[in-house]
């Protein structure tokens, strides 16, 4: 596999999953290795959730540092169990210079407490190529300040914040008081969002978007 992600200059896609033996650390810097090396790979998925006991930290962070001068990638999917800190940080560098046009971190379930919420903020502001992204929610990050970036983000196509819970009403209403936006884009609302705030904030978005018509 390393020889042929080395080698090849038609493959467009790849999706890794690992198990949990005490070699997938090893494997993975390999295949990071071979990775530096291609210059055809566009879209890349890498799953570590059951890699909890092995030493993944380092290679997300390997990970990132290859993924951010490779040529042609465009979209990275990376599934981890958590984020600590030396990876949160190679990610928000990443987010930084990368010409990434999609990025998707963990899954419903992924934690990520050294993930710093301003640090994230500013990456994304400095970036100028993402249109697709689902994060996890972290703590400090508040649902109307990742709205705001995405309200004021024109490339923004789909995002999805992981891990939200319930929607404050508060923060529906400080939502809802943004300017809109004219370029469409899709909310990917996962399991983790409770049914209420779901449906809350449809109703507050249709009230605000009848009321703007009125107005006009």
């Amino acid at each position: 596999m390393c020889d042929t992600l080395r080698t090849a200059s038609t493959l467009n896609d790849l999706t890794l999953k690992f198990s949990a033996d005490y070699s997938a650390s090893v494997k993975l810097a390999k295949l990071i290795a071979a990775l530096a090396e291609n210059q055809s790979l566009k879209k890349f998925s890498v799953d570590l959730t059951r890699c909890e006991d092995s030493p993944t930290e380092s290679m997300i962070s390997t990970l990132c540092m290859a993924i951010s001068r490779h040529p042609e990638m465009s979209s990275l999917t990376i599934l981890a169990p958590a984020l600590g800190e030396d990876s949160s940080e190679a990610i928000i560098d990443l987010i930084r210079i990368s010409r990434l046009q999609e990025l998707r971190l963990g899954d419903s379930t992924c934690t990520a407490p050294q993930l710093c919420a301003s640090k994230l903020l500013k990456a994304l502001e400095e970036n100028f190529h993402l249109m697709i992204l689902a994060i996890p929610r972290i703590g400090g990050l508040t649902f109307p300040d990742f709205m705001s970036f995405v309200l004021k983000n024109p490339r923004m196509e789909c995002v999805s914040l992981l891990l939200l819970g319930h929607i404050a009403v508060d923060d529906l209403n400080t939502m809802a008081k943004m300017p809109r936006r004219r370029a469409p884009f899709v909310w990917e609302v996962g399991w983790g969002v409770d049914d209420c705030s779901k449906q809350s904030a449809c109703q507050k978005l249709k009230r605000e978007q009848r009321l703007k018509k009125r107005l006009e």
